[in-house]
């Protein structure tokens, strides 16, 4: 029927244009978000970098980020790209840390490097080194290390966490006579200086959820919680699955000061594992490999805190960074995304790599808004839009979204083609961009 309605319209498309678009105001919802892709590392056989893949990507609310790289001659290094231009911050030309951390504000950035005289905690604020600390124990590439904006860092190596506030006093969280037994996921660090975190101890039975050394989500409410992320303001998220553990999927939850809500359930968080790291901003917006449900695409999601998501970029798309086409062959649980990937921009900063080119690459994909009238993206809102249009409602009307051939007719971004995209076409080709 949908079908015999599009064609229809195509013989009266002209004629009913404005009007009948007019006749619907009132109907359209925010406009439709596509991302533009860039390249900040490229790694290769052939490149300055043989892989990319040391540290996962973080990103200021600058645009800012932070990633570790491997050179040709197996050193590694720290680097910092901003907006095309990258420096080395790490100096000693050696292994660093396995995840290295820039600030919210994307002013300071910490992490732990080997040098001859042993590991250094190094912190770069404002563009100079500000702290050279050594650091006790452990190969550098098994330590983890967060940082805020006031320049507090937290780093650990599976077993303890060690705190320096931005005034220099020194903290630590499990060890030697505490209950903790092992740190697993990432640490995250709140503006305040907490720190959450994923891991086990002599009275949980399994994973649960710490806030510095306090259990705020046990195993008897839920199970299997790997990896957590933390915003400035304290807003935590995590994937977990209800305990006793069931068949039911994984589910995305937040917990904000003693409430736990559930975000969305996911139909996989990748293929043959569950616990794909995650990131989250201060508007409370995640990102984590996903594949929210049987008609959508695994890939990277964002799931945003009004309930709605985005695909970012789904396993096996191409994009176009620049003039440079990337075939996103694998987005991997591990090394995609961490706690800071996400800026409060809505920028994600995140590894992928590209089997057709046998490459790795960082990427920053930047939200924008389209218009939603110019329906075939020539930047011009004519007839051909509203043809274009109804060609793709009649083929995709109560089809699950992504769908059409010309375009995407889910224009209210419910994953769901129906007449409310209909009506919001409608209502923007009257209004025009």
């Amino acid at each position: 029927m949908a079908l015999c309605l599009a064609q229809s319209l195509r013989g009266v498309a002209a004629g009913l244009g404005l009007g009948m678009a007019a006749s619907f105001a009132g109907f359209a919802e925010a406009r439709p978000i596509r991302y533009e892709f860039r390249i900040v590392a490229t790694g290769s056989p052939s490149g300055e970098f043989l892989s990319v893949s040391l540290s996962r990507p973080s990103i200021g609310n600058n645009g800012r980020v932070l990633f570790s790289a491997q050179y040709q001659d197996a050193s590694g290094a720290v680097l910092l790209e901003d907006h095309g231009l990258t420096w080395r911050l790490s100096t000693e030309g050696r292994q660093p840390s396995w995840q290295n951390q820039i600030s919210r504000d994307g002013r300071v950035a910490a992490w732990i490097e080997e040098t001859p005289v042993g590991n250094l905690l190094k912190r770069w604020t404002d563009g100079s080194i500000d702290l050279s600390d050594p650091v006790a124990g452990g190969w550098s590439a098994g330590f983890r290390v967060v940082v805020n904006d006031d320049g507090a860092i937290a780093y650990d190596n599976y077993s303890i966490i060690r705190r320096l506030s931005a005034f220099g006093v020194e903290s630590t969280i499990g060890g030697p006579g505490s209950d903790i037994i092992a740190i697993n996921g990432i640490p995250s660090m709140t503006d305040s200086g907490d720190v959450v975190w994923t891991g086990n101890g002599n009275t949980t039975d399994g994973l649960v959820v710490w806030q510095n050394d306090s259990v705020i989500v046990d195993r008897d409410t839920l199970d299997h919680t790997n990896q957590v992320a933390t915003s400035g303001s304290g807003l935590i998220a995590f994937v977990a699955r209800p305990n006793p553990y069931s068949i039911e999927l994984p589910t995305l939850f937040t917990y904000d000061n003693g409430t736990i809500a559930t975000r969305h359930a996911t139909l996989q968080q990748y293929p043959g594992g569950s616990d794909s790291h995650l990131g989250i901003n201060d508007l409370g917006d995640v990102v984590y490999p996903s594949q929210p449900s049987e008609t959508e695409p695994y890939g990277l999601w964002v799931y945003r805190a009004d309930g709605s998501r985005q695909l970012i970029v789904a396993e096996g798309d191409v994009v176009t960074a620049g003039d440079t086409p990337v075939h996103v062959w694998r987005i991997t649980r591990d090394r995609t995304v961490g706690p800071r990937s996400i800026n409060d921009h809505g920028q994600v900063a995140f590894y992928c790599y590209d089997g057709s080119s046998a490459s790795e690459y960082i990427l920053v994909a930047t939200p924008f808004e389209v218009c939603p009238a110019d329906y075939n993206n020539d930047d011009l809102v004519d007839v051909l839009d509203f043809l274009d249009f109804f060609d793709d409602f009649g083929q995709c009307d109560q089809l699950p979204a992504p769908c059409g051939t010309l375009g995407n007719p889910d224009l209210n971004g419910d994953t769901l083609i129906d007449i409310l995209d209909f009506l919001d076409f409608l209502d923007a080709f009257g209004t025009g961009c």
